[in-house]
């Protein structure tokens, strides 16, 4: 396991480069807090199936999040990965 003291870039680019699953899990347990939150302003007192099936996309988004990261915009992972969930959830609520 990775230590605090290790960035979330850096785990992002283990996970896109060498595939490893370590650094994606150490990013979901740093993060999945993100994701309840941003599924809670869109599903707020939300029981139905549309709000669990995003819910239960929390690891993969973080997967895609940490795919797509790239340090060099200048933004933050937890920024990405929010941008990404909010989006889903915007998706998922059009749809």
């Amino acid at each position: 396991m990775f230590d605090k003291n290790t960035t979330d870039a850096h785990l992002a680019n283990l996970v896109k480069i060498e595939a490893d699953a370590n650094a994606l899990n150490t990013l979901i347990d740093r993060h999945s807090g993100i994701c309840y939150k941003i599924y809670n302003k869109y599903f707020q007192n939300n029981t139905s199936s549309l709000a669990k099936d995003i819910e239960d996309q929390k690891d993969s988004l973080i997967y895609q999040a940490a795919k797509t990261f790239n340090p060099e915009f200048g933004a933050k992972f937890s920024t990405w990965l929010g941008n990404i969930i909010t989006y889903a959830c915007l998706n998922a609520c059009n749809d």
